[in-house]
């Protein structure tokens, strides 16, 4: 009788058994499912941070070529009513010019138009 019972529990164990290595591999697949998901989050959100270092990049480069520029026209005509005093200072009491007036209005629109108030004014004197 014991033998009985041993092989019937032997039996129920093995079907347990198998019955769990088949969920432990069916999760295991979700798993990788979801990681491969992941992934594709991350890949996706890796393009759009290049993207958009590169286009941070190109207006940093832009910026520095139109400082140039502004500095080459101020060496050839220092005169050049642009660069005139507006009457206007920055806090730190540097006269503003005309053109700066210019830059900071075109400034402030574009920080409004991309919804970022918090970066108004934050021009350098």
């Amino acid at each position: 009788m014991l033998d009985g019972d041993l092989g019937e529990n032997r039996g129920i164990m093995i079907g347990a058994a198998i019955g769990l290595g088949r969920r432990m591999r069916e999760e295991e697949a979700q798993h990788d499912a979801d990681i491969a998901r992941y992934q594709a989050v991350i890949d996706q959100l890796s393009k759009q941070l290049l993207d958009t270092q590169m286009q941070l990049a190109s207006e940093r480069c832009e910026s520095v070529g139109l400082r140039a520029y502004i500095q080459e026209v101020r060496r050839q005509d220092p005169d050049t009513p642009a660069l005139a005093p507006s009457g206007k200072q920055f806090k730190s009491g540097k006269a503003k010019s005309l053109a700066t007036l210019v830059y900071e209005r075109a400034y402030d629109t574009h920080a409004e138009e991309l919804g970022l108030p918090g970066l108004k004014g934050g021009y350098a004197p």
